[in-house]
């Protein structure tokens, strides 16, 4: 468990790996305003991604899910 403290306050980070397909990011991406990253870098990521082990993060879960059911997920973890 990676912990610090912060004025007498222990941390703790958790890792969330947000599953889903090129094609949401794709969507996300050209919806997206004023945001640096183009859609057309999206193909040369997704070349270059490898799936991380299932221990290297405290959640997987899948990326298509609301803000809020994700934050809510998030909590219950921490």
């Amino acid at each position: 468990m990676n912990c610090c403290v912060v004025e007498s306050i222990t941390a703790r980070f958790v890792f969330v790996l947000l599953r889903c397909s090129q094609d949401v990011l794709t969507d996300r991406l050209q919806h997206r305003k004023g945001h640096f990253f183009n859609a057309s870098l999206l193909q040369s990521q997704m070349d270059t991604f490898h799936e991380p082990l299932e221990n290297e993060f405290d959640l997987i879960t899948d990326g298509t899910r609301t803000v809020s059911e994700i934050v809510d997920l998030v909590i219950s973890v921490i």
